[in-house]
């Protein structure tokens, strides 16, 4: 709940829009983003995916801001194992933090999910490069394929979920490296149903993933 008498500040961007980098290793509130998933670290580091430059930007605790994955104004896809800085993204999407504190991610115009390692590498952990499909449940990771994968999620064992947008489910990777879909029927996109079991439910093209801390999923 947000107390009645509370204040509302600008953490970062100056409310105006812009295709090239800017702000960067300064104050992350004359930074121009955009905006498109974002998680946080237990020290309060702020890690956010701005389609604006195509990058994973990094806000520190001490308000600074600059690159942690991809090169600005660089779509498209680079080899596996390269340094985060040197790594190419095309509109990363949904982030989140693993148990280990390594950097999870969603690209959804390459359809794939990439970790950054704790060397700062950055590894392919499922689908497929520039190929956009539903399939791999019951498969590793690289041998799935997603369509438009947007938000993502870590649940307390290890899982981490993904809204396959364009799919219209929700798929999981499990702690294994196995895919599978949580909740989502790709034969139908139109919300029809009130109450459904998840795997009958029509979904539409989720977009947002957030867990409770009974475990539910929203």
């Amino acid at each position: 709940n947000v107390p009645s008498n509370a204040t509302a500040t600008t953490f970062a961007g100056t409310g105006t829009d812009s295709g090239s980098l800017t702000g960067q290793n300064g104050p992350a509130t004359s930074a121009i983003i955009q905006v498109n998933g974002l998680t946080a670290a237990s020290d309060g580091t702020l890690f956010f995916s701005d389609i604006s430059v195509g990058t994973i930007r990094r806000i520190m605790p001490t308000g600074v801001i600059d690159t942690f994955v991809g090169i600005a104004g660089h779509p498209g896809f680079s080899s596996n194992g390269l340094d985060r800085l040197q790594t190419i993204l095309n509109e990363p999407t949904g982030l989140a933090l693993n148990a280990a504190g390594e950097l999870q991610f969603n690209e959804s115009l390459n359809s794939v999910v990439r970790r950054v390692q704790a060397d700062g590498t950055v590894i392919l952990v499922a689908g497929m490069p520039l190929v956009s499909g539903y399939s791999g449940n019951g498969l590793p990771g690289l041998q799935a394929t997603f369509s438009s994968p947007l938000d993502a999620v870590f649940t307390a064992n290890g899982d981490f979920l993904i809204a396959d947008s364009s799919n219209g489910v929700v798929r999981v990777i499990m702690n294994g490296d196995i895919v599978d879909t949580l909740s989502g029927n790709i034969e139908g996109h139109d919300v029809a149903q009130e109450e459904a079991a998840a795997l009958e439910a029509h979904l539409g093209n989720p977009r947002g993933l957030t867990i409770d801390t009974a475990g539910k999923i929203y």
